[in-house]
């Protein structure tokens, strides 16, 4: 609040009270347009998550962007279990990002959140890379021997991704997991270090988030 940030926010129908938001600095972007787009899951009518927030506005120095903010349903219950979940919530943001770039090839679209699955699970590379002009920037950081962004137990994952389109591509400079000191602390069960999160359970930690942020920033031209 004190650098001058505000963010944009819709409630959700989560049951847990989880919503998405999206923070941003009014001096570098400026929000034209905010909507939401609701999955809905075959065979489970009642059954709600969380929204996709979707927000397009004015990237100063470079051009209109529209972003996607999602925080994909959870494993609980098995991950094959509830993968279905969330490949119906990838399915619609694929429909709504298609229908962008039919009317104009050069739209730039940018898709980030916690998706609760890597970058070779369904939702991924099914639902939003099959036959899609979208590029996952996990990938590149995979590639270049990045662990992930979530520590489970001993083992890290890239949960949280960044997709980006055609035109939002050509104007990428870095793409990065920010690991900085603060957002760390040592892991004395599994070793090594893990994201220094808020709460475990109901006991507050006083940290930031069991998940690291991704990092990315793009040139004002190509």
């Amino acid at each position: 609040k004190q650098a001058g940030y505000t963010f944009i926010h819709r409630e959700s129908p989560d049951p847990r009270g989880i919503d998405v938001a999206l923070l941003y600095n009014p001096y570098l972007f400026q929000p034209l347009h905010d909507t939401v787009l609701v999955a809905r899951f075959d065979g489970q009518p009642t059954k709600r998550s969380r929204d996709v927030l979707v927000v397009k506005g004015y990237l100063y120095g470079v051009d209109t962007l529209h972003v996607l903010v999602c925080h994909l349903p959870s494993r609980l219950g098995g991950e094959k279990a509830t993968s279905p979940l969330r490949r119906q919530v990838a399915r619609t943001m694929r429909v709504y990002v298609d229908s962008l770039l039919t009317i104009n090839p050069q739209t730039m679209v940018l898709i980030m959140g916690d998706f609760n699955d890597e970058a070779d699970s369904p939702s991924l590379a099914v639902e939003l890379g099959r036959e899609s002009s979208l590029f996952n920037l996990t990938l590149l950081m995979r590639d270049q021997g990045i662990k992930g962004t979530h520590k489970h137990q001993s083992d890290w994952a890239f949960l949280d991704h960044i997709l980006v389109s055609p035109a939002l591509l050509e104007r990428l400079d870095t793409v990065v997991v920010a690991d900085p000191p603060f957002l760390l602390q040592t892991d004395k069960t599994w070793l090594g270090i893990k994201p220094f999160r808020t709460y475990h359970g109901m006991v507050w930690q006083g940290g930031y988030s069991d998940h690291l942020p991704l990092y990315l920033d793009v040139k004002s031209t190509p």
